[in-house]
């Protein structure tokens, strides 16, 4: 009678066991991917507590405001989070698409490459800043080695996303296609 007591005593003990097992195991997978947003190890940004795990198509951008992006991944994948580059391209579908002026010549948006230069971003160890201060029309200037644009669309409130961050590691990118707001 005893030992049947204490059967069943011990496999009481083993069910809780084994459930405390089963949901410290989930609990850890949510942990690891950000309440079931991302895989298990993923690169992924945080920007205002705002988790982007995969490209954007019209990420928000107020004008003159910086913004902070940290690189984040679960699992460390990342080796080196110093090792990773930020960049600007233009963003060309049928709403961006235009032609401009540079002087007497027409030019189609997004034969230029990168317009990094024309932001102000700062590197950190695993994050970065980013603000935009100028308008499209300002931003090809730069490009053009400040020769007049003409015929550029303005880009604040248009609500239409003609450029492109590319944020991307050794092994990983992100690109969000973003449109800036007037504040």
């Amino acid at each position: 009678m005893a030992k049947e007591k204490n059967k069943g005593f011990f496999q009481g003990v083993s069910f809780v066991l084994i459930l405390l097992l089963i949901v410290g195991f989930v609990g850890l997978v949510w942990f690891l991917t950000n309440n079931f947003k991302t895989g298990i190890g993923d690169f992924y940004l945080k920007c205002h507590d705002e988790i982007i795990t995969e490209n954007v198509d019209n990420f928000e951008i107020n004008f003159n405001e910086e913004y902070d992006f940290e690189i984040v991944s679960n699992l460390d994948k990342i080796t080196d989070k110093n090792n990773y580059t930020i960049s600007v391209v233009p963003n060309v579908n049928d709403e961006t698409s235009f032609t401009y002026m540079v002087g007497a010549y027409s030019y189609k948006y997004g034969c230029e490459t990168v317009f990094t230069d024309s932001f102000d971003i700062q590197t950190y160890d695993n994050h970065f800043t980013f603000k935009a201060t100028k308008e499209l029309s300002e931003v090809l200037a730069d490009y053009y080695a400040g020769q007049t644009i003409t015929d550029s669309p303005t880009a604040v409130d248009s609500g239409l996303a003609y450029f492109t961050l590319v944020v991307a590691t050794e092994n990983y990118s992100l690109n969000l296609n973003f449109c800036l707001k007037g504040v």
